[in-house]
């Protein structure tokens, strides 16, 4: 299979249809490696460090922020609005990134952003607790029953 992209926006280059990758790039068993490690050494230039826990979370203690990159769909926290823009700048010399402010989910929490700060709703694991505590007419688990008053 071969897989053909259109020149990126800003690319000069002659006229073309686009570009084959090659298998060192797309295709290869150790393309998400080779991703993991550029990804990381690009970030350490910006004064992130890896977490010792968990090869998905970066933190800058410079801007005091964290990163967490799940799969393709980043996520970055920080102090203020002018340090996230600090570091926004830094990873767009670096990377092609198309930011959203906000987050309205995350790993399957919902978020409601408030004027007095943000609620998390779960509601896949409020329904699962229910069906597992409610036989039709009680609830037989009392921390359930404690959060609904």
């Amino acid at each position: 299979m071969e897989v053909w992209i259109k020149p990126l926006d800003g690319m000069k280059f002659p006229k073309v249809m686009g570009f084959l990758l090659k298998d060192a790039l797309y295709g290869a068993k150790q393309a998400g490696r080779c991703w993991r490690e550029h990804l990381s050494g690009r970030l350490k230039e910006l004064s992130f460090m890896k977490s010792a826990f968990d090869n998905s979370v970066y933190f800058n203690l410079k801007n005091n922020a964290v990163m967490w990159i799940p799969l393709d769909d980043p996520k970055i926290i920080a102090q203020t609005r002018e340090e996230l823009n600090e570091l926004k700048q830094g990873l767009n010399n670096n990377f092609f990134i198309k930011w959203k402010d906000g987050v309205e989910s995350l790993i399957g929490i919902e978020i409601k952003h408030r004027e007095e700060g943000f609620t998390l709703i779960q509601k896949r694991l409020i329904g699962r607790i229910i069906a597992e505590s409610w036989d039709g007419k009680r609830f037989s688990n009392k921390l359930l029953i404690i959060l609904i008053q």
